[in-house]
């Protein structure tokens, strides 16, 4: 399933919510559980960090173009991130604006 939810995410590029929501559902798939005293975000965030590795960046060589300044963040420094953005969209609330970035078409947020 996570290799399902990681594809569905890759090929839907005319929405970014959905896109997100399909990743963060096949790293769910991957490191989640459905036990209820071993489950939830905590759970599944430091599952995350145990098995990529903290300091681990989540931008491989070449990912980023060479005329684009070169971002350098850990699985550590963005994951907490990943599930507060995760739960803004899944329960339905505006995203805040720190989590937009400008898009190349016509300066819309995505």
């Amino acid at each position: 399933m996570a290799m399902q939810y990681h594809d569905a995410g890759h090929w839907e590029d005319k929405f970014w919510k959905p896109r997100f929501t399909l990743w963060v559902s096949g790293i769910e798939a991957l490191f989640a559980t459905d036990d209820t005293n071993h489950g939830g975000r905590l759970v599944t965030s430091e599952r995350v960090k145990y098995f990529l590795g903290v300091d681990t960046n989540i931008y491989e060589p070449g990912d980023i173009p060479s005329y684009l300044p070169q971002a350098k963040f850990t699985v550590s420094e963005i994951i907490e991130d990943v599930y507060k953005l995760r739960n803004y969209i899944v329960h339905g609330e505006r995203v805040p604006v720190q989590y937009k970035a400008k898009g190349p078409r016509r300066g819309e947020f995505y």
